[in-house]
C-alpha cells in the first residue's frame, strides 16, 4: 500500500514536466503509427496520425496531415499526400512505387500550421524498403542445408 501511495505521488509530480518538455519538442504532439517498419516495393503503408497534446475541442484550426516519404539521399519526397483530421486523428495509407529501390526512408508528418507558422518538421520515423524475400526452397532430389547467422 505504501509503495502504491509513493508510486502515485511520484507520477503526479513528475507528469506535468514531461507534458511540458513534449510541448517544447512538438507542440501539436503529432504523432504517426504505421502498420509496421518493413516493407516491400508496391505495398501499402497504412497509417494512423494523431495529434496527442491539445484536447479534441482545439483540434479546429487543424484540419490537413501531411505526410511524405524522403529518400535521405536526395532530400526530395518519394510521396507526398494530405489527409483529412477527423477530431485530431487522420487515417489513410500510401502506395509505396514498384521501381522504389531498397533502403531506408523517412516518413515525414506536419499539419497545416507548419506551413502557417513556419514551425520546424513535426513528425519524422525512419522505415525500411526491402526486396521481395528469394523464391522458397523446393523440395529435390539432394536435401539442402540452410545456415543462417543470427545477430
Amino acid at each position: 500500500m505504501r509503495k502504491t501511495a509513493l508510486l502515485l505521488l511520484t507520477i503526479l509530480l513528475y507528469t506535468p514536466h514531461i507534458v511540458a518538455q513534449n510541448r517544447d519538442i512538438n507542440s501539436t504532439g503529432l504523432y504517426i503509427h504505421t502498420d509496421k517498419h518493413i516493407y516491400t516495393p508496391a505495398e501499402k503503408i497504412w497509417f494512423t496520425g494523431y495529434l496527442l497534446n491539445i484536447r479534441a475541442t482545439d483540434t479546429l484550426p487543424y484540419h490537413t496531415l501531411f505526410v511524405a516519404l524522403i529518400n535521405p539521399n536526395t532530400r526530395k519526397p518519394v510521396l507526398n499526400e494530405r489527409f483529412a483530421f477527423d477530431r485530431g486523428v487522420a487515417k489513410g495509407l500510401l502506395v509505396l512505387p514498384d521501381t522504389l529501390p531498397p533502403g531506408d526512408y523517412a516518413l515525414v508528418g506536419y499539419t497545416n500550421n507548419y506551413i502557417a507558422d513556419n514551425h520546424e518538421q513535426e513528425f519524422q520515423q525512419w522505415i525500411s524498403v526491402r526486396k521481395p524475400h528469394q523464391p522458397p526452397l523446393r523440395p529435390g532430389k539432394h536435401r539442402r542445408t540452410l545456415r543462417a547467422r543470427l545477430h
